[in-house]
């Protein structure tokens, strides 16, 4: 009987815990989603700025 109530409690939280994980899954997602973006954005970031100086030296060795 004992085991018998062990299962029962264990089926009764098999969706909650199924729902919990989802949950966790669909977090891990969107954060892998948003550090990529985030990388992205950075690497874009990096590259106008290397863009713009690099721009700024070949006018300045133009000057002169």
């Amino acid at each position: 009987m004992f085991v018998l109530g062990i299962m029962t409690l264990s089926i009764a939280n098999s969706g909650q815990t199924r729902f919990i994980l989802l949950l966790l899954v669909l977090l891990a997602v969107v954060l892998i989603l948003v550090g990529g973006i985030i990388a992205l954005l950075t690497l874009l970031r990096q590259r106008k700025t290397y863009s713009s100086r690099s721009d700024s030296v070949r006018l300045e060795s133009e000057r002169t």
